[in-house]
This record gives C-alpha cells, sequence and structure tokens, in this order.
C-alpha cells in the first residue's frame, strides 16, 4: 500500500510540473515573438523598411523566409541550409 502511495504522489507530482511548463509556455510565447524588444536591430530595420520603402514590403510567410535565410547565411555553416516547404497550389474545379 505504501508503494502505492508513492507511486501515486510521484505521478501526481510529475503531472503538476508538466502542466505547470506548459502553463508558463503559453503564458510566455507572446512576449517571446518579434516584437522589438528581443531583436531590436531587426525589428528597426522592418519599420524603416515598411515606412520607407517604394514598394509594400513583403507579406508573411515570405518575409519570414527571408529572415531565416539571411539567419542561417549569417551562421556560415556549409552543412545548415534551409528550405522552405512546398506549398501544394490546388485549383478548384
Amino acid at each position: 500500500m505504501r508503494d502505492f502511495k508513492q507511486a501515486y504522489l510521484f505521478t501526481l507530482a510529475l503531472v503538476l510540473f508538466t502542466a505547470l511548463g506548459f502553463s508558463g509556455g503559453v503564458l510566455l510565447s507572446p512576449r517571446l515573438q518579434l516584437a522589438g524588444g528581443e531583436w531590436p536591430i531587426l525589428h528597426q530595420a522592418y519599420q524603416i523598411l515598411v515606412d520607407n520603402g517604394f514598394k509594400p514590403a513583403p507579406q508573411s510567410p515570405g518575409l519570414e523566409y527571408g529572415m531565416i535565410r539571411g539567419m542561417v547565411q549569417a551562421y556560415d555553416d556549409p552543412y545548415t541550409q534551409f528550405v522552405e516547404p512546398i506549398v501544394s497550389h490546388r485549383s478548384n474545379r
């Protein structure tokens, strides 16, 4: 009976810590997005492009893919590359 109680309490603690970790990630995720605080130079360059560009800035995901390509290029590793996902264009017939 004592082994059952220990196993039950251990499982309960594990579930509680998992739930707390998941909840913390969900609550903090908006802060981790590109808001200028985490990547101020990137945010400033984006604002300059949007405010002063001769044509509209590319829409997502194209803009995001370009940012990723730039990061991978700056990483300067010949074995690291970014491959854009293949999007199928189906016609509605």
